[in-house]
């Protein structure tokens, strides 16, 4: 028995944007408060998504950090040099 394929493109679009929230409110958290005070409770909050789809992301989350370039780099940059 095969599956039927299904493709939705508003499925998809909406998968993206919540992925985009998610990693968006993650790096803004780091940069306010640091990586290690942020929580996935927090990020969950701040994209108004809820907390079991952030760990489904964390990889892109941690690529996101590491891909950053102009003012949210700047701000992590900032952030980290000023921490305890």
């Amino acid at each position: 028995m095969t599956r039927a394929s299904y493709n939705s493109p508003r499925r998809q679009q909406a998968a993206a944007a919540t992925r985009e929230a998610i990693i968006e409110a993650a790096l803004e958290l780091f940069a306010c408060q640091g990586y290690a005070r942020t929580t996935v409770a927090q990020i969950a909050e701040a994209a108004r998504v809820a907390d079991v789809l952030v760990p489904t992301i964390t990889d892109r989350i941690d690529a996101a950090v590491l891909s950053q370039s102009g003012e949210k780099l700047k701000l992590i940059a900032n952030f980290l040099e000023w921490r305890p």
